[in-house]
């Protein structure tokens, strides 16, 4: 199964299927992590199933961001906006020093740009 996400073309018919069954048929993992295609394995990608996320996880903050450099490597970012949770709406706002400070941190401390995958 593994060696499917790394060797298959798109649209993926193999991985998809299997990750599916696995996910939701089956349902006997809560979450598949798998290599990025895209990005050469350097990085991985995450699926979830929804009862995991609705029982696990909370969402406390989400960024729009612009890219201001990208590599072969991966990308460096700056926040545009900040979005924060009330009930179930996102309430946007500039960012504060802090947001941008975290990116900027990120960019340059880093040997490789921020990975986004």
């Amino acid at each position: 199964m593994a060696e499917s996400f790394i060797t298959e073309q798109s649209p993926y018919p193999l991985s998809s299927w299997l990750s599916h069954v696995s996910l939701y048929e089956d349902y006997i993992i809560d979450f598949i992590i798998y290599p990025s295609y895209t990005l050469q394995s350097i990085a991985c990608n995450f699926a979830f199933h929804p009862n995991f996320v609705d029982n696990y996880f909370k969402l406390n903050k989400v960024y729009k961001l612009w890219i201001t450099d990208v590599k072969d490597d991966g990308m460096s970012v700056l926040p545009l906006e900040v979005g924060k949770v009330f009930n179930t709406n996102i309430k946007w706002d500039k960012p504060i020093e802090a947001d941008i400070e975290l990116f900027r941190r990120t960019n340059t401390e880093s040997e490789k740009p921020l990975q986004l995958a």
